[in-house]
């Protein structure tokens, strides 16, 4: 993942902490959603040459089946190297 981020990128998580530059970017991948083992699958694309919004699934326990639950959407700026530049999640509020 870390190969699609130019090394000056950002990303702005749900609770507005900033990761910058591609060894806290390749750190957050590695550590934090590595341990979260989260598996997710993309729901909608919308984009065009400079930016993309996708929504994501996430399977967990709802209704007391495996589900797919919308979790986040993420914008992405994407540069004209064809690097992403910026990220930000948009979380959704977990269940109950």
């Amino acid at each position: 993942m870390t190969a699609l981020y130019a090394d000056d990128a950002f990303i702005l998580e749900p609770i507005r902490r900033t990761i910058s530059g591609r060894a806290q970017i390749s750190a957050f991948y590695a550590e934090r959603l590595a341990q979260m083992k989260p598996q997710v699958t993309g729901v909608s694309y919308l984009g065009n040459a400079s930016e993309c919004m996708v929504a994501l699934a996430n399977l967990m326990p709802a209704g007391g089946k495996p589900r797919h639950v919308l979790v986040s959407i993420d914008h992405f700026i994407v540069g004209p190297d064809g690097k992403v530049t910026s990220m930000i999640a948009y979380a959704r509020p977990p269940r109950e």
